[in-house]
């Protein structure tokens, strides 16, 4: 009797868990159809904000322009990320510069932000300073990178790549 009652318990939970999932894949479904699907009271569509929203690195002869130290410094080819490989750090404490003039090339006010990569934390440290992290529309703002050797190099140069990209949001007003 009591193996009985275990097996309808067991059936009962089992319709219990299906019935719940199904639930849950019925509303994930027709939530995704409403948001798919326009309905013919609301054709409003949003369209991916890269399209509208543009802000970007210049790339120039004046910019990116190194102000102190040796190196490249270069622009990727859609403009949103930003690479400065520098060489002659010798001592600790030894310090590159590189700047770089970012624009918002959209009709609509941006916040600003840089995320920076370095492949060599060991040896450098790198920080950022924007002088503008809000830009009106055609506004340009100015980012300095600077590049610290943190351990003299007992041997050899020691070189690090470091990118800049860009992170932006339209400002809603």
């Amino acid at each position: 009797m009591k193996k009985i009652n275990n097996e309808v318990n067991k059936s009962k939970l089992f319709v219990l868990i299906a019935v719940i999932i199904l639930a849950i894949g019925y509303a994930v479904v027709t939530t995704t159809i409403r948001f798919i699907k326009p309905t013919t009271r609301n054709n409003t569509i949003i369209k991916d904000n890269n399209e509208y929203f543009d802000v970007h690195y210049l790339s120039d002869a004046t910019t990116p322009h190194i102000e102190l130290g040796t190196g490249t410094a270069e622009v990727s080819e859609d403009k949103k990320t930003a690479s400065f490989n520098f060489n002659n750090m010798k001592k600790k404490g030894d310090l590159a510069i590189v700047k770089y003039k970012i624009i918002n090339d959209s009709t609509e006010d941006a916040n600003l932000d840089i995320k920076l990569t370095n492949n060599n934390s060991e040896y450098f440290k790198v920080t950022k300073k924007l002088d503008k992290t809000t830009l009106k529309s055609k506004e340009v703002s100015t980012l300095t990178i600077t590049v610290e050797l943190l351990i003299t190099p007992s041997s050899g140069e020691k070189t690090a790549l470091i990118t800049g990209t860009i992170i932006t949001s339209p400002i809603k007003k």
